[in-house]
């Protein structure tokens, strides 16, 4: 049931509503009303102050669902746990507290501090190549091995078992090889991605000619004894970076092909 300020005074305070514009009737009653107010109301009042200390808790706008922008699979929930903050990802459970303005996360390797920024409603934080960024995540799915995030600014869908067209990964797939997982389809603002991953039986070197002859002179090798990169840029905002790799101890010893497609818009 709705109950409106205005009809709480009227029914806490009859005199004052029923002489409502009257200023004596009002400076008469004014300590009254404030009496009865502390006197009646202090639980309420203390409640209500509660409530808004609450509310105002440092590091509110950590909580939430995070995903790394580069990377779906890394992803974290943090929760607020009293005056802690708590982390939840995939590899297990963090404390984390409120510092100067960031979110200090005790590790072995020393404290690693995560930054929110207000204007992209992101945060910020050590990553293996440079910092590593996430975007708050509105919904998370899972059906049949499949896993769709939907940020403010777009989607990102990883599956274990779709196969991507030639036209999406923005050159062929390697004739016989079978869709493997980790593919993704990443369209955030400014940037849209695929990635496949596949698995064949050729050896690796057949596998990179035949990506060398696909991509032409104009790709670029870099080559160890296991994997083998080749990247072709087509102009300032597009790229196909195809990655070969054989470890005999690793996948059966069949050769993984990932072919990452990258459009800047």
């Amino acid at each position: 049931m709705r109950y409106s300020v205005l009809a709480w005074i009227v029914d806490e305070f009859p005199l004052l509503g029923s002489n409502y514009g009257n200023v004596e009737v009002a400076r008469d009653t004014s300590k009254e009303i404030m009496s009865r107010i502390i006197g009646k109301h202090t639980p309420l009042l203390l409640l209500l102050s509660l409530l808004v200390v609450g509310c105002s808790r440092s590091g509110s706008q950590f909580v939430g669902k995070w995903v790394n922008i580069t990377n779906a699979s890394d992803t974290m929930e943090i929760t607020q746990n009293g005056e802690q903050l708590l982390i939840l990802s995939p590899q297990g459970k963090l404390g984390a507290t409120y510092k100067d303005g960031a979110l200090q996360i005790p590790s072995t390797m020393g404290t690693i501090t995560l930054t929110y920024i207000k204007s992209s409603d992101t945060l910020v934080g050590p990553g293996f190549f440079g910092q590593s960024e996430y975007k708050r995540v509105d919904h998370f799915a899972t059906p049949n091995g499949q896993a769709t995030l939907h940020t403010p600014g777009g989607t990102v869908s990883t599956s274990n078992s779709k196969t991507y067209t030639a036209e999406e990964l923005g050159t062929d797939i390697y004739p016989g090889a079978q869709s493997a997982r980790g593919g993704m389809k990443m369209d955030l603002p400014g940037v849209k991605m695929v990635t496949g991953i596949f698995m064949t039986s050729d050896s690796k070197d057949k596998v990179v000619d035949f990506y060398k002859a696909k991509l032409g002179s104009g790709a670029s090798v870099m080559d160890t004894q296991e994997t083998t990169i080749v990247t072709l840029g087509r102009g300032e905002k597009e790229s196909v970076m195809v990655t070969v790799t054989q470890n005999p101890s690793q996948d059966d010893g069949k050769t993984k092909i990932a072919i990452v497609h990258s459009k800047k818009s």
